[in-house]
């Protein structure tokens, strides 16, 4: 029976720790232009009432 020698390699910790504040920023920033864009078509859809509605 022959066995097989798999090679891997780990990064480092300090390098790993980086990239999960990297991608925490990232997901921080998605969910807050997920935000601005939903405030963004509430202001829209009002100020489409007003313009169809005579109150501009």
């Amino acid at each position: 029976m022959s066995r097989a020698i798999f090679v891997f390699s780990v990064d480092n910790f300090a390098l790993q720790q980086k990239f999960v504040v990297a991608a925490a920023e990232i997901e921080a920033q998605m969910e807050n232009q997920t935000r601005a864009t939903g405030r963004i078509e509430e202001l829209f859809e009002s100020l489409l009432h007003r313009a169809f509605s005579g109150a501009l």
